[in-house]
């Protein structure tokens, strides 16, 4: 999955800032991955390019299992996609 992650992000600026000008993107637990961003845009963009780097190695995105939660800061309403259904939301 380190493979996946760093090709499908490494040319797009995704996540959150960090330290000394680094962004936050993703964090990583047992077998689960946490995309971070403020933007829906950014994170369709992440979303979309973990999937095309995981397609290369047969590896599909199970939108069952994909969640995406948003804080009270989150200003816009798009459904973030993957394959062609969107992801459900939940607020926290």
């Amino acid at each position: 999955m380190d493979w996946i992650m760093k090709t499908a992000l490494s040319d797009i600026d995704v996540g959150l800032e960090w330290i000394h000008g680094s962004r936050l993107c993703d964090l990583d637990y047992a077998d689960d991955i946490v995309f971070l961003d403020s933007s829906n845009e950014r994170m369709q963009k992440m979303t979309i390019g973990v999937e095309n780097s995981g397609r290369k190695l047969g590896l599909h995105t199970n939108v069952d299992k994909c969640k995406i939660m948003i804080s009270n800061d989150w200003v816009d309403n798009t459904e973030i996609q993957t394959g062609n259904a969107a992801v459900e939301t939940t607020v926290c």
